[in-house]
């Protein structure tokens, strides 16, 4: 995909913003290009053939508008109005083709500052310059639509019935449930809507305690289904499996399986459009103690110096009262006061040292694809870091295409 990147020159800031903008999308995979790039690679240019060149080679053309744009395309003056006259020549017959963008974010609420006349009915995307993930942008670039809408499922959601009567959908025993979903992500919304009600878009719960309080409604037993054995699962990049039990053993501090988990705060997100395949709880823990089996240095709390990791976990058995290292539980066996002692039954656990965060989700989330793992680890680590927050990392996840299996 060749794309083309049309603006007016105006101060240095200006156009070092714009071609920040071109840079950040040459890093996403984009071979995007603009005057500032074409006239390094070529001496005694001519300007007029090259942008005529430009324009009818791209794929896409963006435009980026400003006020400046906006008096040139009116008037047809200079470069700027020449490509203006050939945007508009064409963009009705490739509509396509042509994405208007505002790289500034300081326009009235109906952009007549900044778009020429003759455009004044056409959409207009907000892009942050530095980080065009978040926003439109890719949609238009791909020629998806904005919210991908699921079709409509054929097998709606029921509870079971007994004589006529609706089975009480909020008493569950600790066998799987005898009521009946169409699949993985109708249960999560289920479940999600019982722990957050009256939730439409973000809901962070900041207290550890009442996050306890949410998790033990939305982990509740039973965690698997007739026709679904792993509905629920946690994602972080390309680490997965799936939540088959959790308890707690602690005001603020759950065991999720093997994990055990002290709570930092939750944010829920329920899609308000009902595109509930895209339901999660996004989970942030802080840092526990260590188990005391390992000789861990003092400074384990502080972030690793390669931020390429930013959390350290020890894996650790219990035996009764014994806390064996990984190597001993998986030997069934340790050495105590030279005294062997056999430990089969012991409980494998995991315990995050350092703040930690996932999502909690159904299993055919979007979040389980390539663009999953790579968005929400990238994300995750952006925000353990303090460098991204929940609502961009919501932009980006509603952005994920719908994975076949919802």
């Amino acid at each position: 995909m060749n794309i083309f990147v049309s603006y007016t020159q105006t101060t240095s800031e200006r156009n070092a913003k714009v071609l920040e903008f071109v840079y950040s999308l040459r890093r996403d995979g984009y071979n995007a290009t603009c005057d500032q790039i074409l006239r390094t690679e070529k001496t005694s240019i001519d300007f007029g053939e090259m942008m005529s060149s430009s324009l009818t080679n791209a794929t896409k053309v963006i435009v980026v508008l400003s006020r400046e744009y906006k008096q040139k395309a009116d008037g047809y003056l200079g470069g700027t109005g020449t490509e203006f006259r050939y945007i508009s020549n064409h963009i009705d017959v490739e509509p396509r083709k042509y994405i208007l963008v505002s790289l500034d974010g300081d326009h009235l609420p109906d952009y007549s500052d900044i778009l020429p006349n003759s455009f004044n009915k056409r959409e207009v995307l907000e892009v942050p310059p530095d980080d065009p993930r978040d926003s439109l942008l890719y949609n238009a670039l791909n020629d998806l639509p904005p919210v991908l809408i699921p079709p409509v499922s054929s097998h709606p959601v029921m509870p079971n019935t007994v004589y006529g009567e609706k089975t009480n959908l909020g008493l569950y025993s600790n066998s799987e449930t005898d009521i009946s979903f169409s699949s993985d992500t109708a249960f999560f919304d289920y479940r999600i809507r019982e722990a957050f009600p009256g939730t439409r878009g973000l809901s962070e719960i900041n207290n550890p305690i009442e996050a306890a309080d949410r998790l033990m409604v939305l982990l509740q037993s039973p965690l698997k289904l007739k026709n679904i054995h792993d509905p629920v699962w946690y994602y972080r990049g390309s680490s997965c499996m799936d939540i088959s039990h959790c308890e707690r053993i602690g005001e603020d501090k759950l065991l999720m399986d093997v994990y055990e988990l002290c709570l930092n705060r939750i944010v829920a997100y329920i899609n308000p459009y009902g595109d509930y395949q895209r339901d999660f709880v996004y989970v942030e823990t802080r840092p526990d103690q260590p188990s005391g089996v390992y000789d861990i240095p003092s400074d384990l709390g502080l972030y690793p110096k390669d931020e390429r990791i930013d959390y350290y976990w020890e894996e650790f058995g219990v035996y009764e009262d014994l806390v064996l290292t990984r190597s001993e539980y998986d030997d069934g066996g340790a050495v105590r006061n030279g005294k062997l002692i056999r430990t089969h039954g012991a409980k494998l656990r995991l315990r995050y040292l350092t703040p930690y965060n996932f999502v909690i989700c159904a299993k055919f989330n979007p979040f389980n694809s390539n663009a999953g793992d790579e968005m929400s680890e990238w994300y995750l680590h952006e925000i353990i870091m303090g460098r991204r927050t929940i609502d961009q990392f919501v932009n980006a996840a509603v952005k994920l295409p719908l994975t076949a299996g919802y």
